[in-house]
């Protein structure tokens, strides 16, 4: 495709983002790919800091037809992963970091297959990057301690005694 687009800009919100490939992009609006089958698709954050990231990843054939094969998602800050979705709904991957995500990688080095990017969503983890979100025992049980000690407080007291 000659006149593939090289490069094309997205937003959502504060969050915008670059989609490139070397080769060009292709879209059939359902779906992000490259032309080039074995080319990597690159994502550029360029708007607000991104610190969650969420998609269906995978590989489609000249036919724009699912592939069951291997794909490797490659985060700027060091993750990277790489797995073979047995189908679409299976294709979906998410990942927040500690620190802001510049970019991801998308590619697979197979000549006959397209990397594939759907429903992407960007954005900021809700509880902060890095943070423990307790679970649900925990704060129960912290709950009961706290409400003990409470009623040990309350029969600690001494009546009030009149002179």
């Amino acid at each position: 495709m000659d006149n593939a687009p090289a490069s094309l800009d997205f937003s959502q919100g504060a969050y915008a983002y670059t989609a490139t490939a070397r080769y060009g992009l292709y879209g059939n609006g359902d779906f992000l790919s490259v032309v080039l089958g074995g080319d990597a698709l690159v994502i550029t954050f360029t708007g607000a800091n991104v610190d969650a990231i969420g998609g269906n990843f995978y590989n489609t054939g000249f036919d724009e037809e699912f592939q069951a094969l291997a794909i490797t998602i490659a985060l700027s800050d060091g993750t990277s992963t790489t797995f073979a979705p047995t189908s679409i709904a299976d294709s979906y991957r998410g990942f927040t970091s500690d620190v802001a995500i510049r970019s991801l990688t998308i590619s697979n080095g197979i000549f006959s297959s397209f990397v594939t990017v759907d429903n992407l969503t960007v954005g900021t983890a809700l509880a902060g990057p890095g943070a423990d979100v307790p679970e649900p025992a925990s704060l129960a049980l912290m709950g009961a301690g706290l409400a003990g000690l409470a009623l040990l407080r309350r029969r600690r007291t001494p009546a009030s005694s009149a002179f």
